[in-house]
């Protein structure tokens, strides 16, 4: 356990909190995507992650 004082404590939920916001719109423009445009991405991806092993 890491002991922090309540200004460290405060930050850290605030950070937490920008990160959570900058997720969140970044999860409404994905759903605003066409699904099409995502065909394939997932084939793709098992590709590259299987060719760098």
């Amino acid at each position: 356990m890491i002991a922090v004082d309540e200004d460290e404590f405060l930050e850290v939920g605030a950070q937490l909190e920008i990160h959570r916001s900058i997720l969140h719109d970044h999860t409404q423009c994905l759903d605003a995507l066409l699904p099409i445009l995502f065909e394939g991405y997932d084939r793709d991806f098992r590709e590259f992650i299987q060719g760098r092993g």
